[in-house]
């Protein structure tokens, strides 16, 4: 059997040499570094978009002047809860809104003059509105109403200074493009009001993006040091193989 080694290369062919896979090394980790980092961010801009609210009319759950993240998407899968964006059209004047979601097609929703939320008749705690609730010169009080079919019924979390459904009517779900996942640097509150009364709760399968960002660039900085290290070493160990031995050159 014979003993040649298959994966020499060809005569007069060179191998890549210990002095080139050396520099392979501190190579690798520096080009995972960067392609970690760019992705990171690549996806992020690309899944997600930073608005300015400025209104004050989902206080206390968001502030006037207050920057919030969403994570795009269609309004498809939206739940009773969800703070979403949506654009305006039909009812509602041409622009950009930010509501809570209280109801979904086929459901009944009504606002007494105790200023109480009903949806299906279940009466919600809503622990997320602005309570007390300052007067802000719009009537809370709403008669029950059956949400259209692929809509969604809106209502702001300071409910006396806000127009949306009430004022607007339902909003269609293909107008949704974007569910608030941050609201400056804190993930957004994800009340259990509308679980505590028998309907599913907001969506909890957006994800941190935030924290996986941040632990993205950290592995990336891992990487980058861990490359700058064996980048050190490298040549560390070409300037003591190019130092000339003792007593060489002697006759």
């Amino acid at each position: 059997m014979s003993t040649d080694n298959v994966f020499a290369p060809p005569p007069g062919v060179a191998g890549p040499g210990p002095k080139r896979r050396r520099w392979i090394l501190p190579v690798v980790p520096l080009v995972l570094c960067v392609l970690l980092v760019v992705g990171s961010i690549f996806g992020m801009l690309t899944t997600h978009k930073r608005l300015v609210v400025p209104s004050p009319a989902m206080r206390p759950t968001i502030e006037a002047g207050e920057g919030v993240l969403i994570r795009l998407g269609s309004g498809e899968d939206v739940r009773r809860g969800d703070v979403v964006v949506f654009h305006g059209g039909q009812d509602w004047k041409d622009g950009d809104y930010i509501k809570r979601v209280v109801a979904l097609g086929g459901d009944t929703v009504e606002v007494g003059a105790d200023n109480k939320l009903q949806v299906n008749g279940k009466p919600i705690p809503e622990t997320y509105r602005l309570n007390p609730d300052p007067r802000g010169g719009l009537q809370a009080e709403f008669p029950q109403v059956t949400v259209p079919p692929g809509s969604a019924f809106m209502l702001g979390d300071w409910r006396n200074n806000s127009l949306d459904s009430r004022a607007h009517g339902a909003v269609p779900v293909s107008q949704i493009f974007g569910t608030v996942v941050y609201t400056g640097l804190r993930p957004i509150a994800q009340p259990q009001d509308f679980a505590e009364a028998g309907f599913p709760g907001p969506r909890t399968d957006l994800g941190d993006p935030l924290r996986f960002l941040v632990g993205s660039l950290l592995a990336g900085v891992a990487l980058a040091v861990l490359g700058l290290v064996l980048l050190v070493v490298v040549l560390v160990t070409r300037r003591r193989n190019h130092l000339p031995t003792a007593g060489a050159g002697a006759g």
